[in-house]
């Protein structure tokens, strides 16, 4: 009898442990659970540039192209995909904790004819068993310039150039647009914008070399500077054309004016210049 109640007893202990082992488990399984959400990611283009000749800015608002990133807290990556394949991964599943979420398009030159790049990053919180949603706005991290010479420049000089500098990221360096030069350039800036310097360095004709200075000297080559504020995913343009006035000796000087436009049509703004 004894025996029989020893037995008995074992087989309940057993049978206790196993339905303990069981609930622990179950609940190693719900915190697991709860230690997960996911992410779902959208894409979106804010470039504003107008289209030119030499760069098919259509490409860089094709999100399609872009690539994506994302990354943990610790700078572990998660995700790296194509825009086009994004929808694959979607919901992104991952463990509780903030991620970084970064896109990007291009090529990253300090200064380009040929192309510019675009980026943008979102910050995105993953709760337990939470769904959080995450849009990610690309935009240039250069400004756009470019320069036309009127027509009647070339009654009056012989050589005419406009030169960028005082550029943060280009130091020392500088970028010229030549007189013959179509194609813009696109300057990577400083987030907040920058004043740049422009130079505008003009050779003169024998017949039209003046004192317009007012030296007592008829210089050759002459070079007039000025600065103006350029600014990210911004359109700049410079025209600039002879002043002639055909009185006494003549006196010869340069007019500017600059257009800000985000589409390539010229609508004249007021952009206070500061001769140098």
């Amino acid at each position: 009898m004894k025996k029989r109640n020893v037995t008995l007893g074992l087989t309940i202990c057993s049978l206790l442990g196993l339905s303990a082992c069981n609930s622990l488990d179950e609940g190693l399984n719900t915190e697991q659970t709860k230690a997960e959400g996911t992410l779902m990611l959208t894409l979106a283009s804010g470039t504003q540039f107008g289209e030119t000749r030499a760069v098919n800015e259509d490409a860089y608002r094709n999100t399609d192209n872009y690539t994506v990133q994302v990354f943990d807290k610790d700078q572990n990556e998660k995700l790296n995909c194509k825009g086009s394949e994004l929808a694959y991964h979607m919901p992104l599943t991952l463990s509780i904790g903030s991620y970084t979420v970064k896109a990007s398009y291009g090529t990253r030159d300090h200064a380009s004819t040929t192309g510019f790049y675009v980026e943008g990053t979102a910050e995105g919180t993953i709760k337990a068993d939470g769904s959080e949603t995450v849009n990610v706005v690309c935009t240039p991290i250069c400004g756009k310039v470019s320069v036309v010479f009127d027509s009647n420049m070339s009654t009056f000089f012989t050589d005419y150039s406009v030169v960028f500098d005082q550029i943060k990221v280009l130091g020392n360096g500088n970028v010229a647009w030549a007189k013959n030069q179509v194609d813009p350039w696109y300057i990577e800036l400083d987030e907040a914008g920058e004043t740049v310097r422009f130079t505008i360095v003009t050779t003169t004709k024998d017949d039209y070399e003046t004192d317009y200075d007012g030296d007592g000297v008829k210089p050759e080559t002459d070079m007039k500077s000025g600065t103006f504020k350029l600014e990210r995913n911004k359109a700049y343009k410079l025209h600039v054309s002879p002043k002639y006035t055909a009185t006494g000796n003549g006196q010869l000087g340069i007019s500017i004016t600059i257009d800000e436009s985000t589409n390539d049509i010229e609508v004249p703004i007021e952009v206070p210049i500061t001769w140098l």
